[in-house]
C-alpha cells in the first residue's frame, strides 16, 4: 500500500517537474523525473525508474538517452531520483 502511494506521489512529481523543463531548442522534448524510496539504493533505483517510466507513458513520448540518478540516504531508507530526456 505504501508502495503504491511512493509510485502515485513520484509520478505527480514527475510530471510538474517534465513540464517545466523544455527548451525552444527541443521543444518536442522534455526532462522527466521519478523519485522511488526503499531499503538500499538499488531497491530505490527500480522505485525511481517505475515512477519515471509511468511519467514518460503520462507524457506521451518515448525515452531518449541515458537516464540519470541522484539518490539520498535517510536514516535505513534511500531516495532517488531518476530523471531522463523524453520526445514527443
Amino acid at each position: 500500500m505504501a508502495l503504491l502511494r511512493v509510485l502515485a506521489v513520484a509520478a505527480f512529481a514527475a510530471a510538474i517537474v517534465g513540464a517545466g523543463l523544455t527548451t525552444r531548442a527541443e521543444a518536442a522534448c522534455v526532462k522527466v523525473g521519478g523519485e522511488g524510496t526503499g531499503l538500499g539504493e538499488q531497491l530505490a533505483k527500480t522505485m525511481a525508474d517505475a515512477a519515471l517510466a509511468n511519467a514518460i507513458k503520462s507524457y506521451g513520448g518515448k525515452a531518449s538517452g541515458k537516464t540519470s540518478y541522484k539518490c539520498a540516504m535517510a536514516f535505513v531508507l534511500t531516495t532517488c531520483t531518476a530523471t531522463q530526456k523524453a520526445c514527443k
